[in-house]
């Protein structure tokens, strides 16, 4: 209940983590909505090099059985985001994605495949992680959070999750979406790909 007396639009938020799946990155959002609504990170298995199938199992396994709540994908989730939202529980009201995209976002890494997953994701300098990631203009303290949660995954795992992101399409399952659903999802994500769009911002 807000301080209002009024019930919040959603009781609860879930939020998808990007390509590290600890959803640790999102401990400053969680702080700033200081419990309202109350917030449920989905985490994925660390040691385990599951694709984009396996990883909506997961997310869909532990949605909230009751009450209404909101969908954020952040990043590599988005696709799973949008998955789910286009064939949705009852009580989902609203998918949000952040940086992120229904397809590839970047179709020229496809054809670097085998040069991309020569080198292990840790010996990469910060400065290309961040760019890919997150994007040029972004603060120290953030590409330094982000090298802390990338080195808790194995190589592998980050690497089986690029592969998935070089090969994703779901932009059919974001056209099935309502007219008034996709305005509610596009708003939300600043870094997008819908069916037509031409994005070229990072997993």
């Amino acid at each position: 209940m807000s301080a209002s007396g009024e019930r919040p639009p959603i009781d609860t938020i879930v939020l998808l983590p990007g390509l590290d799946g600890t959803g640790e990155l999102f401990a400053s959002f969680v702080q700033a909505l200081c419990g309202q609504p109350s917030v449920q990170i989905v985490r994925y298995p660390v040691n385990d090099t599951l694709g984009y199938q396996e990883l909506e199992a997961i997310v869909r396994s532990q949605l909230p059985a009751g009450g209404r709540f909101a969908l954020l994908g952040e990043s590599f989730s988005g696709p799973i985001a949008i998955s789910v939202a286009a064939s949705p529980p009852p009580n989902l009201v609203a998918c949000v994605l952040c940086c992120s995209f229904s397809r590839n976002p970047r179709p020229e890494l496809a054809r670097l495949r085998a040069a991309l997953f020569a080198v292990s994701p840790s010996l990469a300098p910060t400065w290309l992680i961040a760019g890919i990631l997150l994007g040029r203009h972004t603060a120290p303290s953030l590409r330094a959070a982000l090298r802390e949660v990338l080195g808790k995954v194995p190589a592998r795992v980050i690497q089986a999750r690029l592969r998935e992101v070089l090969d994703i399409d779901v932009t059919q399952r974001f056209t099935r979406l309502s007219a008034g659903e996709r305005r509610q999802v596009n708003s939300a994500g600043r870094r997008r790909r819908p069916a037509k769009a031409q994005s070229r911002d990072p997993a």
